[in-house]
C-alpha cells in the first residue's frame, strides 16, 4: 500500500535529533569547528558552508521562534542540563 512509499515521514523529534547530530558532526572539543580542507587545499572556516552562523540563523526565523529558542536555552542553562548525542553509525 501507500505505507511503503519513500521518503518515510519523520516526526519532529526525529528531525530535531537528526539536525543535532549534523551540527555536532562539524564541532570538536570546546565546540570549535573542525578544520576542513576544501577545493584546491583551501581551509574552510565554516565547514565548507555547512555551518551557519548565528546571524544567518537569526535572519531565517521569526521573532517568536527566536524568543522560544532562547527561553528553552535559558531554562536548560539554569537547570544545568547537559545534552548528549551518540551515533551507532560506522562513521561515528
Amino acid at each position: 500500500g501507500d505505507s511503503n512509499k519513500l521518503p518515510i515521514p519523520r516526526t519532529l523529534d526525529e528531525e530535531a535529533d537528526s539536525a543535532t547530530c549534523r551540527c555536532l558532526m562539524y564541532s570538536g572539543p570546546n565546540n570549535n569547528p573542525y578544520l576542513m580542507i576544501g577545493p584546491r587545499n583551501q581551509v574552510t572556516v565554516d565547514a565548507g558552508g555547512k555551518m551557519l552562523w548565528l546571524d544567518v540563523y537569526l535572519e531565517s526565523v521569526g521573532q517568536c521562534t527566536w524568543s522560544a529558542v532562547n527561553k528553552v536555552a535559558d531554562e536548560l542553562r539554569e537547570r544545568k542540563v547537559k545534552i548528549g548525542s551518540f551515533s551507532s553509525m560506522p562513521q561515528g
